[in-house]
């Protein structure tokens, strides 16, 4: 071992044991970290993933969910939408909804679909399963999401099971967790949104009775 790895080493050592451990004696361990659901899972959604700078629309029908989406498309002029999922180009070209399957890097934003919605944690559930290339919740500046309310639970353990339900023994090779726009704190413990993936992530959730 070299002279200036043993400095090195002593250094640690001494800093180490000099350091004091200060533990709170009133530290509460017997109230929950995790809290009941509302009964209403669409607004209990809604809370938590704006806590995390994402957007939850309501929107009671099919028809309400193209008013809204062309409403943000218009207002961050956003002219080249990505979407290769065939239900959610149904919608897109009822409503004359302008969109690409093929211009990728060029793409200002994204619209994909979800397995399922977890209320607790304003989580987005999707697999390798659907028709979403992964690169999709990484790579837009913005992401849009259609979901049912029928795709809410109430916890990410409700989830899974339902997932588990669903695929059996074939479950999906994937499934990628999506809380809010990307974020880190890498860069000097500063708070940045956008620096691995989407900066603005909007949830658009349609009301069951209408859904194609």
């Amino acid at each position: 071992m070299t002279k200036s790895k043993e400095l090195i080493l002593e250094r640690i050592r001494t800093t180490l044991s000099e350091r004091k451990f200060v533990v709170d004696g009133n530290i509460d361990f017997e109230s929950p970290v995790r809290f009941p659901v509302d009964e209403n899972m669409a607004v209990a959604f809604s809370d938590e993933i704006a806590k995390v700078n994402g957007n939850c629309l309501m929107c009671d029908s099919i028809d309400l969910f193209a008013i809204k989406l062309q409403q943000i498309l218009l207002e961050k002029n956003i002219k080249k939408l990505y979407c290769i999922d065939k239900e959610i180009q149904q919608i897109l070209e009822k409503s004359n909804i302008t969109y690409s399957t093929d211009d990728f890097i060029g793409m200002q934003a994204a619209i994909t679909g979800c397995e399922l919605l977890v209320a607790e944690i304003g989580t987005i559930v999707t697999s390798s399963r659907q028709m979403i290339d992964k690169r999709l919740v990484a790579f837009p500046p913005i992401h849009f999401v259609i979901a049912f309310q029928s795709q809410l639970t109430k916890t990410l353990e409700e989830a899974f099971k339902l997932m588990s339900g669903k695929y059996q023994n074939d479950m999906p090779s994937s499934i990628t967790l999506i809380t809010g726009p990307s974020r880190t704190a890498d860069i000097e413990k500063t708070l940045v949104i956008g620096a691995h993936g989407p900066k603005e992530l909007f949830v658009l959730l349609v009301n069951d009775e209408k859904k194609l």
